[in-house]
């Protein structure tokens, strides 16, 4: 059993990554989480939800009765009847559409609804510019929101969002001991290749080995034979790359100033991480000499990094999903 007060229903992404970041809380009695809008198991009835909902058709035409899915994407089966929180990812912008945020407030009269921004504002202007169901609007979802939480401050402090750090579940079997590289990137270039290939080039001839993984690259950009360009790795892979690292190099999106995955996975797994994110000089863990604030024209001792490899944060898994459904339970009583 359980000792929160409500009942909990996420509508997340499919990522592979969310499976492990939400491990903590996926089998508590209070806790539904899907990871896509249809459930069911008729593979058939999923394909015509998925061409029925589709951005690209309906933006040429809008199908009729798409709103009658809604009926099929939760049914209450707590066994425990508790007020209802529905936490939605961000993607799910897109259910503007068939006005499902007022269905369920209407369907389940106190509910409480929650969007979590897993991503900078701009790059959901960017990615839900021209979809058939309208950009996307800030002024909307304050509406339809009680609460709109963000991982990045620039963006909670613009647009008066609730600031929360990071969601991720530590994983056991991730051990010490086993390390071969020292530092390791993966990550898409976005608007950082240049920065990507300044840093790589640093480590290198501070004598670091290093393990790059960077998609999204044009072939005439793929300029060092070391990095391993546009190849895709599962999160599953990722992680037995992070057990034979000794840390990880984060470098942050332009306008992001928040808690990113390799962040936390640098302090679940105990790993020296090199970064540029400036939400460092914030949180608990600042002063630990694992840590390594990239600045321009800097270098890196490999001994002493090599020597803190060995040091521990003293993490307490303050960022696991049971303490989301905590902070959550203060924010409404």
């Amino acid at each position: 059993m359980d000792n929160f007060s409500k009942n909990y229903v996420f509508f997340w992404s499919d990522a592979d990554y969310y499976t492990y970041a939400f491990k903590d809380i996926l089998l508590l009695e209070n806790v539904r989480f899907f990871r896509k809008m249809y459930h069911g198991g008729n593979i058939f009835v999923s394909q015509i939800h998925k061409f029925h909902q589709s951005s690209k058709i309906n933006k040429i035409v809008k199908l009729p009765f798409r709103k009658q899915w809604r009926y099929f994407y939760f049914k209450d089966d707590f066994q425990t009847k508790k007020p209802i929180v529905f936490i939605f990812h961000g993607y799910y912008y897109w259910l503007r559409a068939i006005d499902y945020f007022s269905f369920l407030h209407k369907q389940y009269p106190g509910c409480i609804c929650v969007l979590i921004l897993m991503d900078t504002v701009d790059s959901y202007l960017k990615y839900f510019k021209g979809k058939y169901y309208g950009d996307f609007e800030v002024d909307y979802i304050k509406k339809q929101f009680d609460y709109v939480l963000t991982y990045n401050k620039i963006d909670a402090e613009k647009y008066y969002f609730t600031y929360y750090p990071g969601i991720y579940s530590k994983l056991d079997w991730i051990k010490k001991g086993s390390e071969d590289t020292d530092i390791l990137f993966v990550g898409r270039a976005k608007d950082r290749l240049e920065k990507i290939h300044n840093i790589y080039n640093l480590l290198i001839h501070c004598g670091f080995k290093c393990d790059f993984y960077v998609v999204d690259v044009p072939a005439h950009l793929q300029i060092y034979p070391g990095i391993h360009y546009n190849s895709v790795i599962t999160y599953t892979e990722l992680l037995q790359h992070i057990e034979k690292t000794r840390g990880i190099l984060e470098i942050v999106q332009t306008g992001s100033n928040g808690f990113t995955l390799r962040l936390e996975e640098a302090l679940a797994y105990n790993k020296n991480l090199i970064t540029d994110n400036p939400i460092i000089s914030e949180i608990k863990y600042s002063t630990s000499p694992k840590i390594y604030y990239l600045k321009e024209g800097c270098s890196i001792d490999r001994n002493l990094y090599l020597y803190h490899a060995d040091m521990d944060y003293g993490y307490k898994e303050e960022y696991s999903p049971v303490q989301l459904l905590k902070y959550i339970e203060t924010l409404f009583g």
